[in-house]
């Protein structure tokens, strides 16, 4: 498992949202994704606010969080345990490295650091500045929105 995906590239799979396409397209090639637990707060909630957005219907939420469970059973996902005190100590030394020049979130720096925490080499994301930051935090980066990292 090298390939980490961030968790806005993740919930594609389980909502339809533009580039979700693409998305399928690019996990199919790979046989297992990394999961944590940042990403399981994180896709769970952006579907219950989906829903409470009126973007999807109860039952699609229902679905959605049925097939994100399944795919963890199946090993699609693989949870992956991560010393939480090394990944913020991680990304405190990419906030002080890169913050001020790329500008990026405290969640995309978190992304980042736990890609690299668990051997990683390449993170997939639709964020041009946390793809700039992977790059420039030695981890390989595919941004599927096109735009200029």
């Amino acid at each position: 498992m090298n390939t980490y995906l961030d968790s806005g590239v993740l919930v594609k799979l389980y909502s339809w949202e533009p580039l979700s396409e693409i998305v399928a397209e690019l996990v199919a090639g790979l046989t297992a994704v990394p999961l944590v637990a940042l990403h399981e707060l994180e896709i769970r909630s952006v579907l219950r606010a989906q829903q409470g957005r009126d973007v999807i219907t109860t039952k699609q939420l229902s679905a959605a969080l049925r097939a994100f469970d399944d795919d963890m059973s199946s090993y699609r996902l693989v949870r992956v345990q991560t010393g939480w005190p090394e990944v913020f100590h991680s990304a405190q030394r990419l906030s002080r490295e890169f913050a001020a020049a790329i500008l990026c979130r405290s969640l995309d720096i978190l992304h980042v650091a736990t890609a690299r925490e668990i051997g990683c080499g390449e993170l997939i994301t639709g964020d041009s500045r946390q793809a700039r930051l992977a790059e420039m935090a030695g981890v390989r980066a595919v941004n599927i929105s096109g735009s200029p990292a």
